[in-house]
């Protein structure tokens, strides 16, 4: 046994001084977390000095630096990797800003400031390399960025060189020549400097393609001369694997999300995590519940962050098969780590839940949950109809609807919730986004309720928050089209939001129209048909606040796109706030079209954000009772909703006033007049008699009734012009004796000409008088100072005495 021991310790010592025998030298260096396929290995740059191995500052680090470290270390060449991409190191920051020629033995043999001498670059700006094992041939492809995304680089004609317009397919191609399953294109953050040539400015390939050269290229004219780098080609490939998931920095249900992909383990980025995200993590870990963490609740990660913008829907098995921003290609940092707390039951007391919750008045009231012991309220920033559903869901009700500022009363026991931002599939507040137990809260900014018994989900409800346009879809003739955006718009004075609705930031989403260029186009947003068969309450919010603001409706349009009609409207600035806005929906088949009209400017941006329904009557009804009935060649018709139906208006006795009021039920300040013969079947009014002051502010306060339907005269139905802006006529007075008097010539329709004096009486001619800069007017017919010699533009004149101009009256 003796004898055994020491062959034993001989046998130690003998390998101990055998490894002592491989010393390491000052300068060498070598990869950590680190990979490698049969042609490449990649990884951070480590270098040893003064005892120790540590890592090189990414500053000036390039091309050249990385062929000498590649070089060194027996391979042919290397391309340059920045940021941390291959996580992060420890220890001493040996190196900062190395400059080599290309032509160096060793990266010590390059230009050195000095060792340790930096203190400006820490950890999270290290230098690595992708390190190629063969010299390049013809075809050959890289990717400058890291070893599976970033810039498209082509060996052509001894050369590395970019592309340009490249597909789908091509970039499966591609990333099949590297030794991926399949790719994507990429959008670059960083292009080529001047000095790389442009090979080719088009590749096209069929699919089946083992490499690019086997693909149709277009080669670029004169490559070597060609610096117009801002059409680079990028990609990011992908393995055909299922990337595992861990939690860190907590324990074993909780922590720090992290995934791992490429061999590497990286963080997820917390913008737009949610319940439905953090639910997925939780079942791929085999726990039923997950609530959502941010801004690194578990401390945050280091190394690379691979995920950004992940929406999931919930029912995903991997993480992968959620929605989200390309492998690494992302702008976060480590203090916005996305983290998780799963669960089998629910979230009851301690850190993450509560005891229990209630309202103060049966179904309708403020909400209120109990904590320790103590009842609190929750604040309303940030509460919507989804964090409503929740606690009506909780309650054992179906569905529910969201009030803000102490609409059912105050919280008088204080507050224990704020910002609370729930999906809407969440089991309870618990595990929504809130902000955990604080708040900054006024007593008159109580969360309330109402909940329901009946499940009223809708085809028609978005929040725009999870699923895009939801059901809708812009209509595709339109000139414009409504856009999915998150923060301010680009509208240099700012005239649309600076935050959502829902969520009252910049991370929250909502649509708008894009003003720039678009003088006077349209888009409409369209719902899928929708049954109305009961008492339905459309509610939105939207925002219109810039001095150039045009018009924004909502529209009923037939099944068979026929028959419109509008049901709100609004034109010209609203204010800079989101407003809210209900409108009792008409019982019928139908679409609900969201249309906009920019203005003259683009300072014209309109917003909309989360529309909903809800069963019953509205509770504040800012919708319309008339709707407009579009005519070519015409102004619109009007129609007036009674019992369920739409009937038009007779024109008989309609005047200025009637228009004005009409015009100021849609959201207009002026009203034109008019009337129209409609051609076909009968047409039949239900509103008799009609007489406004001008003073209304909606038809059915005006002097008149509603009836059964009868026939109108000569199928002779009112129309009206609505606009909120008055633009002059062009009037002159001819051939008088003394100034203000004179035959009356105007320009119509780009025509100057004369108007008939059929009825034309003292009220015609005193806005005639007003729009010249007279306080009134006497009419004087019978060509009284002789006749005209072009075009008669207008006939039978009918001014009340009230209108802006003479475009006004009928």
């Amino acid at each position: 046994m003796g004898t055994i021991r020491i062959y034993g310790v001989a046998l130690i010592v003998s390998m101990f001084l055998f490894g002592q025998s491989w010393s390491v030298t000052d300068g060498e260096v070598r990869i950590r977390n680190n990979g490698s396929f049969s042609d490449l290995v990649y990884g951070r740059v480590e270098v040893y000095h003064s005892g120790q191995y540590g890592t090189i500052c990414s500053a000036r680090w390039g091309q050249t630096e990385a062929d000498v470290v590649c070089r060194q270390l027996g391979y042919a060449f290397g391309t340059a990797v920045t940021g941390l991409s291959y996580g992060q190191g420890t220890g001493t920051v040996w190196l900062s800003s190395v400059s080599c020629s290309g032509s160096e033995a060793t990266l010590a043999d390059c230009h050195i400031v000095t060792w340790g001498g930096d203190d400006t670059c820490g950890h999270e700006e290290e230098a690595a390399v992708v390190c190629y094992r063969n010299n390049p041939g013809e075809g050959d492809v890289r990717l400058a960025g890291t070893h599976f995304s970033g810039r498209v680089e082509l060996f052509h004609n001894g050369v590395w060189g970019t592309m340009a317009n490249i597909d789908r397919t091509a970039a499966d191609v591609i990333c099949r020549q590297l030794h991926y399953d399949y790719g994507k294109t990429e959008s670059l953050v960083t292009h080529a400097d001047a000095s790389v040539p442009v090979h080719a400015s088009r590749v096209r390939c069929s699919g089946p393609e083992a490499q690019l050269s086997a693909c149709a290229v277009t080669w670029a004219v004169n490559a070597q001369s060609s610096h117009n780098h801002s059409r680079d080609a990028g990609v990011v490939c992908f393995q055909n694997e299922s990337p595992s998931v861990r939690l860190a920095g907590g324990g074993m249900n909780y922590g720090r999300v992290e995934v791992q992909y490429n061999g590497i383990y990286g963080t997820v980025c917390d913008t737009n995590w949610d319940y439905r995200d953090a639910k997925v993590i939780c079942n791929m870990l085999g726990l039923s519940y997950g609530k959502p963490l941010r801004n690194s609740r578990f401390g945050g990660g280091k190394g690379i962050i691979w995920l950004n913008n992940v929406n999931c829907q919930g029912s995903e098995a991997v993480l992968t098969s959620c929605s989200f921003n390309l492998w690494a290609t992302n702008l976060c940092d480590h203090n916005h780590d996305a983290a998780v707390y799963c669960s089998n039951e629910g979230l009851v007391s301690g850190v993450f839940g509560y005891d229990e919750i209630r309202l103060n008045n049966g179904s309708v009231g403020y909400v209120e949950i109990r904590r320790n012991n103590t009842w609190g309220g929750i604040c309303d920033d940030g509460w919507s109809d989804r964090s409503a559903n929740v606690a009506c869901k909780e309650l054992g009700y179906k569905s529910g609807r969201a009030y803000r500022q102490s609409r059912h009363g105050i919280a008088s026991r204080g507050f224990w919730l704020d910002y609370v931002q729930c999906t809407g599939q969440e089991p309870s507040l618990s595990y929504c986004l809130h902000s955990q137990w604080t708040h900054d809260c006024f007593t008159d900014e109580t969360a309330s309720v109402e909940c329901f018994g009946t499940e009223i989900a809708s085809s028609l409800d978005c929040d725009f928050e999870y699923n895009g346009l939801c059901n809708y879809t812009n209509n595709q003739s339109s000139e414009i089209t409504w856009l999915l955006h998150s923060g301010s718009t680009n509208s240099r004075l700012r005239s649309g939001p600076i935050n959502d609705h829902t969520y009252e930031n910049a991370e929250g989403h909502y649509i708008y129209v894009e003003a720039s260029a678009n003088d006077e186009k349209k888009a409409q947003l369209i719902s899928p048909a929708n049954t109305v068969s009961s008492p339905t309450c459309l509610a939105f919010w939207y925002h219109m606040f810039g001095y150039d603001t045009g018009h924004l409706n909502v529209i009923r349009r037939s099944t068979s796109g026929v028959d419109e009609m509008v049901l709100w409207q609004r034109s010209g600035p609203q204010g800079n706030t989101w407003k809210h806005a209900e409108i009792q929906l008409p019982a019928g088949t139908y679409h609900v079209v969201f249309g906009a009209k920019i203005g003259l400017g683009f300072t014209s941006d309109m917003a909309l954000d989360d529309i909903t329904v809800q069963a019953g009557q509205c509770k504040n009804t800012d919708g319309a009772h008339i709707g407009l009935y579009e005519i070519a060649n015409s102004d619109p018709a009007v129609r007036v909703e009674a019992n369920g139906k739409w009937r038009f208006i007779c024109f008989e006795g309609w005047d200025y006033r009637d228009a004005v009021v009409a015009c100021k039920e849609l959201g207009y300040q002026y009203g034109r007049p008019g009337k129209i013969r409609l051609v076909g079947s009968l047409v039949y009014s239900v509103h008799q008699n009609i007489r406004c002051t001008g003073s209304e502010t909606s038809l059915t306060m005006c002097k008149g009734e509603f009836s059964e339907p009868f026939k109108c005269r000569h199928n002779q139905v009112a129309t009206v012009g609505c606009t909120s802006t008055v633009v002059p006529t062009d009037i002159y007075l001819v051939g008088g004796s003394q100034p203000g008097s004179g035959r009356v010539e105007i320009v119509y329709n780009g025509v100057r000409g004369t108007i008939c004096d059929d009825h034309f009486d003292d009220n015609d001619a005193t806005i005639i008088c007003r729009r010249l800069g007279y306080v009134r007017g006497k009419a004087l017919r019978g060509a009284f100072f002789g006749p005209g010699n072009g075009s008669i533009v207008l006939d039978e004149l009918s001014c009340y005495g009230l209108e802006p101009d003479v475009n006004f009256c009928g």
